[in-house]
């Protein structure tokens, strides 16, 4: 029996070994089956056709297989990060945080503050302020340097005029030079000196014999003499018909003798129309529409002249021939005479053309009121500006109930609360709010602003006084540790306790680097 026992175990070892059951190490399998299916995470050709995983046709639909869609708040690809937060969505312009241009009037980063209202734009050449009005620097680069600037102003301003002959308020009480009373005792605002030099000497405004220091002066008494030679004989600075002196004159005394021939024919500086002599003229009461002249004298030419409001010539006849046909300074749609002609309405709202030429693009233009496109952002997560207005999805008003147009509503949790695709200080929502204790949101960034609880507060790896962040603190200035000598004036009995720990860290620290 014990022979026919052991001669079974022979039979069944080589029966086990000719039908290949023998297991590799681990369980696995030890050769690809060709029709098998492809498991799509465990680094094998499971079907035999050369291709491991992802690489196989067969996973395409495999959600280890799928890429990260960047906007739809799912982990498409089940590494257990979402969206932006993943790092296959670090190049999609949905995950970039748009930088603000400090120049353009558009509000580019979506924070509500536009160019230097705005704090990344603090730095900005343009967004500075003059702060050292002496130092002869254009500190804000605004090209005005100093006094020149209007930063300045109270800092410029003497309390009486200082220079008489520089054509300056200095003062700036409205009074410049020697009509400002500070001015009387110097010698450049001394009485008119010369009456005929046609220089105003006293820079009171007024030259030679116009000036009532020259009044005595000779060549200052005398009257218009001649009221027709074109020349202010009294210098007085009125010439001819002008003055009062040739009132009696026959030449000033009679009327616009014809109010068609371009002559100022009574020598009182009023041509024509122009001249009230000819306001009875039937030449001078009606204007006639399109001969480019002010028939009427009212300053109102053709069909700028209401008087011209029904004539034939001012209407536009042509809508398309870019001339303004009726002259009144308005071409084709954008006169009112072609509101509703064919070709003056916007044709295609979504075009980003002013189809009607009326200064109004697509939506903005009230022909396309009822345009499909032109109504309220419809989706606030799909990065594209649904109705046309400019903005896209939470920069558009219509999102602003939408959850994921919510503020970050916790600074230091490392959470995209809003879903915006933005972390705490680098969501503009935290600019100013605590990141956690000790630190604050400084454009986009993390500060250290406590100084003395020996913490990384901001989590960059410098704690306190170590930090560039606490450069100017007063803290780190006592200590010795920015620059300032060591000294125990200014700090209360805690703060010198947390100096002395602080030194008792850094020297543990140097010491441990030089072993």
């Amino acid at each position: 029996m014990r022979q026919l026992a052991l001669a079974a175990c022979v039979v069944v070892a080589c029966a086990l070994a000719a039908c290949g059951t023998t297991q590799p190490a681990g369980g696995g399998r030890d050769a690809a089956v060709p029709g098998d299916p492809e498991i799509c995470d465990n680094g094998l050709d499971d079907d035999g056709d050369k291709k491991v995983d992802c690489a196989d046709p067969d996973c395409s639909s495999d959600p280890h297989c799928v890429g990260e869609v960047c906007t739809n708040k799912l982990d498409d690809d089940g590494d257990g990060k979402t969206d932006c937060a993943d790092l296959d969505c670090a190049s999609d312009p949905a995950c970039r945080t748009p930088v603000e241009d400090c120049a353009n009037a558009k509000d580019d980063d979506g924070d509500g503050k536009t160019d230097c209202a705005d704090a990344d734009c603090a730095s900005a050449p343009g967004c500075k302020v003059e702060t050292n009005c002496t130092n002869g620097i254009d500190d804000d680069g605004d090209g005005k340097t100093d006094c020149a600037d209007p930063n300045c102003v109270n800092s410029c301003s003497p309390s009486s005029e200082t220079l008489c002959a520089n054509g300056v308020d200095d003062d700036q009480d409205g009074k410049t030079d020697c009509a400002d009373s500070d001015c009387t005792p110097d010698p450049a605002c001394a009485p008119e000196i010369a009456c005929d030099d046609g220089v105003d000497n006293d820079r009171d405004g007024k030259t030679d014999c116009a000036d009532p220091d020259c009044a005595a002066a000779d060549g200052c008494s005398l009257s218009e003499t001649l009221c027709g030679n074109g020349v202010d004989d009294d210098k007085d600075g009125t010439t001819d018909c002008g003055d009062p002196d040739c009132t009696a004159d026959p030449l000033c005394s009679g009327k616009e003798t014809a109010c068609n021939d371009g002559l100022d024919n009574d020598h009182d500086g009023k041509i024509d129309c122009y001249d009230p002599d000819c306001a009875g003229s039937p030449l001078c009461t009606t204007e006639i529409c399109n001969n480019q002249f002010d028939d009427d004298g009212d300053g109102k030419t053709d069909c700028a002249d209401p008087d011209c409001a029904g004539s034939s010539a001012c209407i536009e006849t042509a809508c398309g021939n870019g001339l303004d046909d009726d002259l009144d300074g308005k071409t084709d749609c954008a006169d009112t005479d072609c509101a509703g002609t064919v070709g003056c309405k916007e044709t295609a709202c979504a075009d980003g053309v002013d189809n009607d030429q009326d200064g109004k693009t697509d939506c903005t233009d009230p022909d396309c009121a009822g345009a499909a496109n032109c109504g309220a952002e419809t989706n606030c997560t799909d990065g594209v500006d649904n109705d046309l207005d400019g903005k896209v999805d939470c920069a558009d008003t219509d999102c602003a109930g939408a959850s994921n147009c919510a503020a970050e509503t916790n600074c230091g949790d490392w959470k995209d609360n809003d879903g915006d695709g933005q972390v705490d200080c680098n969501d503009s929502d935290c600019a100013g709010a605590a990141c956690g204790t000790g630190c604050t949101c400084q454009g986009q960034a993390w500060v250290e602003t406590d100084c003395s609880d020996g913490q990384d507060n901001d989590l960059d790896g410098y704690a306190d006084c170590d930090d560039p962040d606490c450069a100017n603190d007063s803290y780190c200035y006592s200590c010795g540790v920015r620059g300032g000598p060591l000294s125990s004036s200014g700090l209360t009995a805690l703060g010198v306790l947390a100096c002395f720990a602080w030194w008792t860290r850094r020297l543990g620290r140097q010491g441990a680097a030089r072993r």
